[in-house]
């Protein structure tokens, strides 16, 4: 008697853990098809913005070494012109 109550009551454990295993799956896998569109679209977002951000710095520090190796050599054109011209005055004046 004993045996046939605990054997009913593990029958009836196991099948509605079982029925609520498989909902549980079932719930988490819809759940996750709902869930992972956002995701994916989130995270491709995330990357255009870093790469809008890595592109963006590069620009401006082409820009910066541009400008910098422009000012540069016209500075050196410019001290060398002038360079240029004290010597020969030096010159005209001996």
């Amino acid at each position: 008697m004993l045996k046939e109550i605990f054997s009913e009551w593990w029958k009836s454990l196991k099948s509605f853990s079982t029925t609520g295993w498989k909902a549980i799956r079932k719930l988490f896998s819809s759940s996750f098809h709902l869930i992972k569109e956002p995701i994916l679209i989130f995270l491709k977002a995330l990357w255009e913005w870093i790469k809008a951000i890595v592109v963006g710095m590069f620009e401006i520090l082409k820009s910066f070494l541009k400008d910098f190796v422009k000012s540069t050599a016209v500075m050196l054109w410019k001290l060398l012109v002038l360079f240029y011209k004290w010597v020969k005055e030096k010159i005209k004046k001996k």
